[in-house]
């Protein structure tokens, strides 16, 4: 039974990743199809990724462009973070409908559906009107047919006082959980407080190229980053006492490479460095 189960689960996922491929095969181009992203990830004496490729870690993300199909804006794509190559990758396969009415209200449909659990599909409601985004979030249940709403969030951006002055509430269904997001910024500064991880970040244009940008949270957690652009590319570092450094180089071919190591692994290169390498 299990094995039939999980037969019959397979075959959805091939028949869905067929059915999107096919309607993309017919002129992808005018359907904005990019390059696809692949990210390998190389694990310096952490744990395996898996079975057959140990310490590396292929990922792979596609998607389309923005269509227009029957007035509706539509986007598609899939991630797949290949672990083994002897059973099919956890993958996340998501869709987008938008339609626009007038040049004042957006609305906007997502759907995330992630194996191995292929009969829930994970929703993202969000309606821009008046400069206020609401933003819906829930899941269907495709064998039960029944959809259920999981959480609300309200955005919305007031220009005072020479900024921008925005605030996001947002209350969890599930967990009867509140939380308030306040920002703040100005043409070299911007300030976030985040309520339920209580927590402050800035981040300050030093010049042109330079940006800093700290985050301290109440029980003590503190970080650090700083970044500087370089002709068309970028580099960055964050810095986390008693934990990790990571460092990031963007180069204007599109390849984005970033290592991240416990601040005690430079020492101990066997301890957890870590080295991922993407371009798209």
């Amino acid at each position: 039974q299990a094995n039939n189960n999980s037969n019959q689960t397979n075959m959805k996922i091939c028949v869905t990743l067929f059915s999107l491929a096919s309607l993309l095969a017919v002129d992808p181009a005018a359907a904005g199809v990019q390059p696809p992203v692949v990210t390998v990830g190389v694990n310096a004496g952490g744990e395996p990724g898996g079975d057959v490729f140990a310490d590396i870690i292929p990922r792979v993300r596609w998607g389309t462009g923005p269509m227009e199909v029957s007035g509706f804006d539509v986007e598609a794509g899939l991630d797949a973070t290949i672990e083994n190559a002897e059973s099919l990758p956890p993958t996340k396969m998501w869709a987008k409908v938008k339609k626009s009415i007038g040049d004042k209200i957006d609305i906007s449909l997502r759907g995330d559906l992630v194996t191995p659990d292929p009969d829930t599909v994970g929703l993202d409601m969000s309606i821009d009107a008046m400069d206020t985004n609401v933003r819906l979030f829930g899941k269907a249940d495709i064998n039960g047919k029944t959809v259920s709403i999981s959480g609300v969030q309200l955005s919305k951006s007031i220009d005072t006082l020479g900024g921008s002055l925005s605030f996001t509430p947002q209350y969890d269904l599930d967990g009867s959980q509140p939380n308030l997001k306040l920002g703040y910024a100005t043409d070299k500064t911007a300030i976030q407080i985040d309520a339920e991880k209580k927590q402050l970040t800035v981040s300050h244009s030093l010049t042109a190229d330079d940006t800093i940008q700290p985050t301290v949270s109440a029980n003590g957690d503190f970080s650090v980053k700083y970044s500087r652009a370089i002709g068309d590319g970028k580099v960055s570092a964050t810095y986390r006492p008693d934990d990790s450094i990571d460092v990031e180089w963007a180069d204007p071919s599109g390849f984005v490479t970033k290592f991240t190591a416990p601040v005690n692994g430079f020492y101990k290169v066997n301890e957890g460095m870590k080295v991922t390498m993407r371009r798209g």
